[in-house]
């Protein structure tokens, strides 16, 4: 397993002493000044696996350093330090290096800081470690093709649904008769409770299907006039309405009614990066993000430098990076309230070389860039599952093992593995 081999090399962080006097002949030393190289890229640690961090440091000087041993401490999330072993140890006059490595026993965010000799070559490294989320048994959806899902959402109480392209969609669900049933192929999808909303192939109409007696009943049809432009984004509301952003017609709320469907209002002009998150809607700008009250209370820009990268019926998610250059995630769990108060924020770091990704009507999956081990059939990443959750202590990262990350809710996480879709309880 991808899990047990990885060293997490790619978290090696190249500090270089400055330099009384350069050497010239060196090629790490030019200009007369000391040359650092920082490898941006690092991954996230998993409560009870291995962690190895490899340091390098070049010098800069005419005469060689006297050997030291290289001094390091890492500190844990209650702040005791936590055992380590120092590897690999290599010294010349030119440099030094050498790999720390740990054993996290629980999650939280470890610190390591050291000299790798005689106080040249300073280490200050914070390394974030997730919760071992596969110790609960989640519910195996067989699917001999998983990898052929571009997107997936859960389904019911222990389903889930799989868009394929050029395909019907696949509804993964024990009830129904042989387990699944299909659905006419979308240009996109979005599920809640039984029912599932589609934005048909063709792009003339959003369907309502909900299942009834082993079957699906289509309950609703709103068809969409031609010049509207291709669909952008679809999602579900807390209250089970659809949310839905058109290329030329910006997004909309549609509410199911006697039997049919409706567009109730246009929430905004802007066909791209809306979010729902129970009376709050999130609109990703070229500045950040601007939160806005459904029921026409004020809106107002959150969070300068910040965008939306998900939400959940209780939950808006952000992503920004800070002016050391390091990724964090940010949520929100208070609703926007009427009078246009900003909601509390907690943050995060998940450090350089992560990015969030995933359906904007979930919360969002962390994709390391160190532990991505290739591209399904689809185009999905494949690696390690990291979601990041609240916690009453703040936000923490729960790890769901390798695969491909579709969607997450409150409760669940689903995601593609060997051998089937699994839909994973959340701690």
């Amino acid at each position: 397993m991808l899990r047990r081999l990885m060293t997490r090399r790619a978290l090696a962080l190249l500090l270089l002493a400055a330099c009384a006097k350069p050497q010239s002949t060196t090629p790490f030393c030019r200009g007369g000044e000391p040359h650092v190289v920082q490898t941006p890229f690092f991954g996230v640690g998993v409560e009870g696996h291995p962690v190895a961090l490899q340091f390098r440091a070049q010098f800069c000087l005419e005469d060689p350093l006297p050997e030291t041993p290289p001094r390091f401490v890492v500190i844990g999330p209650d702040d005791a330090e936590s055992p380590f072993e120092l590897r690999d140890a290599g010294f010349s006059n030119l440099g030094t290096e050498v790999t720390v490595a740990f054993t996290p026993q629980k999650p939280g965010t470890y610190y390591v800081r050291g000299d790798l000799s005689g106080g040249q070559g300073v280490v200050q490294f914070f390394v974030p470690v997730a919760r071992d989320a596969t110790k609960a048994s989640p519910t195996m959806l067989p699917l001999a093709s998983a990898q052929d899902c571009v997107a997936a959402q859960p389904f019911g109480r222990s389903g889930a649904v799989c868009q394929r392209y050029g395909m019907p969609l696949l509804v993964l669900e024990p009830s129904l008769p042989g387990g699944q049933a299909t659905l006419p192929q979308a240009a996109g999808m979005a599920t809640a409770g039984d029912t599932v909303w589609l934005a048909n192939f063709v792009g003339s109409a959003l369907e309502h299907y909900r299942l009834r007696d082993g079957g699906f009943a289509l309950e609703g049809v709103l068809p969409l006039q031609s010049g509207e432009g291709a669909l952008v984004d679809l999602g579900t509301s807390s209250d089970g309405q659809a949310i839905f952003s058109l290329q030329q017609h910006g997004t909309r709320l549609v509410a199911a009614v006697d039997g049919g469907l409706v567009a109730t209002s246009v929430l905004t002009e802007m066909t791209f990066g809306t979010c729902l998150s129970g009376d709050t809607l999130a609109i990703r700008g070229t500045k950040g993000a601007r939160l806005q009250r459904l029921d026409g209370g004020d809106s107002h820009e959150a969070l300068g430098g910040t965008y939306f990268s998900g939400c959940t019926s209780g939950s808006l998610w952000f992503a920004g990076t800070s002016s050391g250059g390091v990724a964090t995630v940010g949520r929100t769990g208070a609703q926007l309230q009427a009078d246009g108060g900003e909601a509390p924020l907690q943050s995060t770091s998940m450090g350089q070389g992560s990015f969030l990704a995933g359906p904007t009507h979930s919360a969002p999956f962390l994709v390391p860039m160190n532990d991505l081990t290739g591209l399904s059939d689809q185009g999905s990443l494949w690696g390690e599952v990291f979601v990041p959750a609240w916690t009453d202590a703040g936000i923490a990262l729960e790890w769901y093992g390798d695969g491909v990350g579709f969607f997450a809710t409150e409760t669940q996480v689903l995601k593609a593995g060997d051998g089937g879709l699994f839909l994973y309880p959340r701690p």
